[in-house]
């Protein structure tokens, strides 16, 4: 394991060989060490095996179908996907069932929903095209945010992008504040006719509070929460309020706004 020296800055990148990844220390507390409460950690590592194919006849995904809300397109199958909030330790994550037929869109607010935030600001799916292996940016397109080329994610159907299980994407949320979630396909299940789809199969710990500051921020609010009697927290614990537990997670709780047989 080699490890980078942050200096002054007070903190250090260090490179984990096993998952092959930079984690960051702050304050003595190693984001990326393992959880060992989290018996879904091996799920978590990326075995993407992308096709780095020479086919440029990609395109967008112009069907009509894309257009039909979610919960009236028949399907056979679901995804199962596990949603894990990036560089926070013991991780923050989400165990999710969808239909085969869902946009990116239709997906970007089954996240939001499971996750626990608002939908206040912009986001972004990052993916590798499974035809030619380039790196594709799927969102809602902006003129504050051109530097790359954003396919439509109404437009953009999940099974065109995710077809195997064990790849993943990057989904990006709120800009600012950067917050990153490892989408990872875990399986492609038959539908159960006595299910009703998208459901939350499982997850840990809750969603940081909207607008926190990032990960640094939620990490001075959870120093914050440790000791409340300290002058210097009493102002970020006004603004957090009362009742946030950073451990609670109900996933019996959650209420999707799309869903369908």
């Amino acid at each position: 394991m080699n490890a980078l020296s942050g200096g002054e800055l007070g903190w250090e990148d260090t490179f984990d060989e096993e998952y092959g990844e930079y984690f960051e220390d702050v304050g003595g507390l190693k984001r990326g060490s393992k959880d060992p409460d989290d018996d879904d950690w091996a799920a978590a590592r990326d075995d993407d095996d992308d096709d780095d194919g020479d086919d440029d006849g990609w395109e967008a995904d112009d069907s009509d179908d894309s257009g039909v809300d979610a919960s009236k397109r028949a399907f056979d199958s679901v995804y199962q996907f596990k949603i894990t909030l990036k560089r926070i330790r013991p991780p923050i994550w989400r165990r999710i069932q969808v239909p085969e037929t869902y946009t990116f869109h239709d997906l970007h607010v089954a996240i939001q929903d499971v996750m626990g935030w608002e939908g206040y600001h912009l986001h972004e799916f990052i993916m590798a095209n499974p035809v030619t292996g380039l790196e594709m940016h799927i969102g809602t397109p902006s003129e504050d945010f051109d530097l790359q080329e954003i396919l439509h994610d109404q437009k953009e159907m999940i099974a065109r992008y995710f077809t195997m299980e064990k790849q993943s994407a990057e989904y990006t949320y709120d800009f600012g504040d950067d917050w990153k979630h490892r989408v990872l396909l875990e399986k492609i299940l038959p539908k159960d006719e006595d299910a009703t789809y998208p459901v939350c199969i499982k997850g840990k710990r809750a969603c940081p509070p909207e607008d926190c500051g990032g990960v640094w921020g939620y990490e001075e609010l959870l120093e914050a929460l440790h000791d409340p009697d300290s002058a210097e927290n009493e102002e970020l614990l006004e603004w957090l309020g009362e009742g946030f537990d950073p451990e609670y997670f109900d996933a019996k709780a959650i209420y999707f706004r799309k869903s369908g047989r």
